[in-house]
């Protein structure tokens, strides 16, 4: 196979293409091709409503990155018969999970807890977010809050209402800080409430995002 390069910059075999197949025809108007050297940006992909749509886009470091917009359907009673049985619809009733608190120690050891956009409340109370009602050192109602920050993308912990707070330290550091008001979880941070302890586990990031 040979490879050679057009005067725009592309490479084609030239054994299959007597002329670059990339550059545009002469006399036929169809836009400008886009430069090797100057490429053009990924367009992003929409998908029909209701159904979740993914766009590739860069990172901060410059690295392909997977966003997924999050669709929840207009009017999700309506029935299969207009034509929506093979779209993918979100679940009006769901919102996206954003992370996990994996159990290393106390109780529920071994079991994971979904975390979801926005706040997080962590208690005994089965109508906390994160329900873990195994461990007594923990507080009934809220003991502690974990918060996705869609715009900026990033994990926060808070304290909660009781007297007992939660602490957080890097996974191969052994002193613990302290959580009064908030602080920013960092991927795979030991975050100790009550008498467990957690991994902290989270979805989005540098290489993934739900578009909220």
């Amino acid at each position: 196979m040979t490879q050679v390069q057009c005067s725009r910059g592309h490479m084609y075999n030239k054994e299959e293409h007597k002329v670059c197949p990339f550059c545009p025809v002469p006399g036929l108007n169809v836009g400008s091709a886009p430069s090797a050297k100057n490429p053009q940006p990924p367009l992003e992909v929409r998908a029909s409503q209701g159904a979740p749509s993914a766009s590739p886009r860069a990172n901060s470091s410059g690295q392909p990155k997977t966003i997924i917009r999050w669709n929840k359907p207009k009017n999700p009673s309506r029935s299969s018969q207009e034509g929506d049985s093979q779209e993918t619809a979100a679940d009006p009733n769901v919102d996206p999970v954003v992370g996990w608190l994996v159990a290393t120690s106390g109780p529920a050891m071994g079991r994971d807890f979904r975390i979801r956009w926005g706040a997080n409340t962590i208690g005994r109370d089965p109508r906390r977010h994160i329900h873990i009602p195994d461990d007594p050192q923990i507080h009934r109602e809220t003991h502690a809050v974990i918060i996705y920050d869609r715009l900026n993308n990033k994990y926060l912990l808070k304290g909660g209402d009781g007297r007992d707070l939660p602490y957080v330290r890097r996974v191969h550091e052994t002193e613990w800080t302290l959580v009064p008001s908030v602080a920013t979880l960092e991927p795979y941070n030991i975050v100790k409430i009550g008498g467990s302890e957690f991994v902290f586990v989270p979805l989005c990031g540098e290489a993934f995002e739900w578009e909220l």
